[in-house]
């Protein structure tokens, strides 16, 4: 009896043991399973987070190399700017060099000078007419003298020179051969005859001139 009992126990004992392996072992397989499952999710995790890191490396290298060739057309934009604006400033630098300068200036220097010498010409030739104006005046005021004393004493009566200013001072108390550009009265006869308004003749005695009237001597 004893014996039976003792294998009783043994194979219950054994039982037991197969049993507790057996849950051990389903255990076992569950969990490891599940470790399986979680390595694979933990795999395509990985995968995933790789792919999205990828495409963001491959968006960025995009966005990088659209931002590249905007910065590129930007600058090439910028560049033809600056070459039209350095042209343009090349072509004003161009109008302003030394030589325009000095030409601009000599122009104008030109220009200065030109207004006071033609004022001055001008101003000359004024002068000049006022002059002649008064010389003509004299030698209508000569003639008329002449004209009176030739009706006064005749065509054969000799008209001295030193008669003609006395009988000319008569009529004219304020006359003076010097308001009208002569240093004497003899000069202004003198340049009557060079213009043909009388003829004089030298009188070798008293030095004085005995005038004539042109028509009369031709």
């Amino acid at each position: 009896m004893d014996r039976l009992y003792i294998r009783l126990g043994t194979w219950t004992i054994t039982l037991c043991m197969f049993f507790v392996l057996s849950g051990i072992s389903a255990l076992a397989k569950p969990q490891a399973s599940t470790t399986d499952d979680q390595s694979a999710t933990t795999t395509k995790k990985k995968k995933k987070k790789a792919k999205a890191a990828t495409d963001a490396t491959a968006s960025g290298d995009q966005a990088a190399a659209s931002d590249t060739s905007a910065t590129t057309a930007k600058k090439s934009k910028k560049s033809k700017k600056d070459t039209a604006a350095a042209s343009s400033d090349a072509s004003a630098a161009s109008g302003d060099t030394p030589a325009s300068k000095s030409t601009k200036k000599s122009k104008k220097i030109a220009a200065t000078d030109a207004a006071p010498a033609s004022a001055a010409a001008t101003e000359s030739k004024d002068r000049d007419q006022k002059e002649e104006d008064k010389k003509q005046e004299a030698f209508d005021l000569v003639l008329a003298t002449i004209d009176a004393l030739l009706a006064e004493r005749g065509g054969e009566d000799k008209i001295w020179g030193s008669m003609i200013k006395q009988t000319l001072k008569r009529r004219r108390p304020g006359f003076n051969e010097s308001y009208y550009g002569f240093r004497s009265f003899n000069k202004l006869l003198e340049e009557a005859a060079q213009r043909r308004l009388i003829a004089l003749e030298r009188d070798e005695k008293s030095g004085g001139y005995v005038v004539h009237n042109p028509a009369s001597d031709a």
